[in-house]
């Protein structure tokens, strides 16, 4: 294996930090490992990294768990990573509900919840999800100061390197500065981003994107929204704005019209724009409500499906429209991006089992180089789990992350 190179000059401080902070990585990595073995793979002196790795020990940040194989005199000691060094909080926010849950290190979720607020809600659902934090942060094994993070993910333009919200419309909060007033709140590091983006670093973790350097995540709920990683990084674009697809135009005639305020592809692939279509379709022909729709008052989206799946013409016309753009939208994108994986997720495609296969065979028809086309298996937790990795890699090369002064 080939070794790490460190950086030769500096204070003596700041070159024992990237020590550690190497030395954690590899154990994360590659542990169990020897303390011979990670000399070996990082370049450190041995006297070095044994000193650091019995401090980390100390800590309880690292543990001895046995012995390896001898070659040749004592058998050496293996060290792991112990991911319940630290506990973090990981906050996924929707337009009318929040989940939250307490991870370990390794992403372990240790107690979750989740509460409803009104939509639009504005400063009142802050509230909500501040108590819902606050809650969460009591029930950390060791108490509150084993919380070493919070993670977020809110729906809407977020702009993550000044850590505020710019609008969110079904929150009603506008360039709030959510990371500061966080922070302020709890005294905890805070990372912030827009909730799709959130969603493909939890997938990049633990679910379809895992050991994938190039990838899409496009979320199909009441609205439609999709997350890039290009070269294993998610890509925010120039503005922050990176995904937002719902704008996307895919009939020249769009152009003689004023824009949709949710954007074209909005309008006719995400369950408000299919059930708006459907309604506006069955009102206008004197056939409201259809079967097997059981009420005349909001619409689902999985109601279209089973009316376009008993054979209503209507539906049948609204939900083929819906997968000829969505796989139109899918075709561009992979020219464009060439990803290995596209991952769907939402309340659209688990409405609707049959999209993916009809999606499939429309992009693996115009598309030279189909990706493969998946849904989400982490479902309700990736929106938790990838606010935790973006808190983690937020603050991964930070020591005192962790809590402990390893620098003494």
């Amino acid at each position: 294996m080939k070794k790490r190179r460190l950086l030769a000059t500096g204070k003596p401080e700041l070159l024992k930090n990237i020590n550690v902070g190497l030395i954690l990585d590899i154990i994360k990595g590659q542990g169990p490992i020897s303390r011979a073995e990670i000399a070996r793979v990082s370049g450190i002196s041995p006297p070095t990294v044994s000193h650091l790795v019995n401090r980390l020990a100390q800590e309880g940040v690292v543990e001895e768990i046995g012995f390896g194989t001898s070659i040749g005199g004592r058998r050496p000691v293996l060290v792991r990573f112990n991911p319940a060094a630290a506990f973090v909080l990981g906050v996924d926010v929707g337009g009318s509900r929040c989940s939250a849950g307490l991870t370990d290190l390794a992403g372990r979720i240790l107690a979750k919840e989740e509460v409803h607020y009104p939509p639009r809600g504005g400063e009142r659902s802050l509230m909500i999800i501040e108590d819902l934090i606050r809650h969460l942060l009591e029930q950390a094994p060791g108490g509150r100061k084993k919380v070493r993070g919070i993670g977020l993910g809110v729906p809407g333009f977020v702009d993550s390197r000044q850590g505020r919200v710019l609008l969110a419309a079904g929150l009603r909060w506008e360039n709030m500065a959510l990371k500061e007033h966080l922070q302020n709140s709890f005294d905890l590091p805070v990372f912030l981003d827009n909730n799709v983006r959130t969603l493909l670093r939890g997938e990049k973790w633990f679910g379809q994107a895992r050991g994938k350097e190039n990838a899409l995540y496009i979320l199909i709920g009441l609205g439609i929204g999709a997350g890039v990683m290009i070269g294993g990084e998610i890509y925010p674009g120039t503005d922050q704005a990176a995904g937002e697809i719902r704008y996307t135009l895919l009939d020249r005639r769009a152009l003689q019209l004023a824009p949709e305020p949710g954007g074209f592809l909005e309008g006719r692939v995400a369950a408000g724009g299919v059930t708006a279509r459907a309604r506006e379709g069955w009102m206008s022909t004197g056939s409201w409500p259809p079967s097997p729709v059981q009420t005349a008052g909001e619409l689902k989206v999985s109601e279209v499906f089973a009316a376009a799946g008993q054979g209503d013409p209507l539906a049948n016309k609204v939900t083929q429209e819906m997968v000829d753009y969505l796989g139109m939208t899918v075709v561009n994108l992979a020219c464009l991006l060439n990803p290995e994986v596209v991952i769907f997720g939402g309340e659209v495609p688990e409405a609707y089992p049959e999209l993916l296969e009809r999606v499939r065979g429309i992009v693996s028809r115009f598309c030279p180089y189909p990706p493969a086309l998946v849904g989400t298996e982490l479902r309700e937790d990736a929106g938790i789990l990838g606010s935790v990795a973006g808190i983690l890699a937020q603050e991964r090369r930070t020591l005192s992350f962790l809590g402990y002064d390893l620098l003494a």
